[in-house]
């Protein structure tokens, strides 16, 4: 099976308006912060910042009530309401991280939006991203997130019906359904996954009928697959690196440190 194609890394601009953070003032720039990540909980409707300085974590959920709960983590131990750090550096660290926490969580879901649509945007080509909205600002920031290139893919060449169904979990999982007719009984002809341990995505033929009937061989439902699988892990990546930039261009941190 040949190598799909490549396209060249390209880097996307984001215009967006973060309404002039006040967290990024208070940035402890003299702490060895090596990253910081934050996401929706959407089970628990929560907003949660993290932080992580070596082998000391920080920890923050806001809930949609305003309560903020924070609580560290020493190489992986069990959760501590104790700061692992000293005095002067602790009251740094704290201050900062719950000025960002107040404000990522005013903008999570923003952040989120954002970046689904700034990763959409980088899968059809474009390299700029605005979000579209109500009310213009004359004032954006600008955030450029580097990105590897799109695999080339072409289209569907066989006969039938086929979907994509993206399964649940860490391992990223995608079947590629198909049908001969829209009513006729869903085959799975290919099955798509990351190993858990290597991170390499791993591309297997399943209950391919025949080259007569599909139109193509099990080896190029594979070889269309494996373009089309990269390319939506590409999308994964793209949208936590964009939303990772953002977050980091909220709370201060400058990106030579993430």
């Amino acid at each position: 099976m040949s190598e799909p194609a490549v396209l060249p890394d390209t880097t996307l601009r984001i215009l967006v308006d973060l309404k002039e953070p006040k967290s990024a003032e208070l940035f402890p720039a003299h702490l060895s912060i090596d990253s910081v990540d934050a996401f929706l909980d959407d089970e628990n409707d929560a907003s949660i910042f993290n932080v992580t300085l070596g082998t000391v974590e920080l920890h923050t959920t806001t809930e949609s009530g305003g309560q903020l709960d924070i609580h560290y983590h020493v190489a992986g131990g069990e959760p501590t309401s104790e700061s692992p750090l000293d005095p002067d550096s602790s009251a740094a660290l704290l201050l900062w991280a719950m000025a960002a926490a107040d404000e990522i969580a005013a903008r999570i879901e923003d952040i989120e939006e954002w970046s689904a649509d700034a990763a959409d945007n980088y899968m059809v080509g474009n390299e700029i991203y605005a979000p579209e909205t109500d009310e213009p600002s004359l004032r954006l920031d600008q955030i450029y997130v580097d990105l590897p290139g799109l695999t080339l893919n072409i289209p569907w060449l066989g006969a039938g019906e086929w979907v994509l169904d993206h399964q649940e979990g860490s391992e990223h999982g995608m079947e590629l359904q198909w049908a001969a007719e829209p009513l006729s009984p869903i085959i799975i002809l290919a099955r798509a996954r990351l190993d858990e341990l290597t991170g390499t995505p791993i591309i297997e033929s399943a209950d391919h009928p025949g080259t007569d009937v599909v139109g193509l061989s099990p080896e190029e439902v594979v070889e269309w697959l494996v373009a089309t699988y990269s390319n939506h892990l590409l999308w994964h990546n793209a949208q936590e690196l964009t939303a990772a930039a953002i977050v980091e261009r909220i709370v201060g941190m400058p990106r030579e440190l993430s």
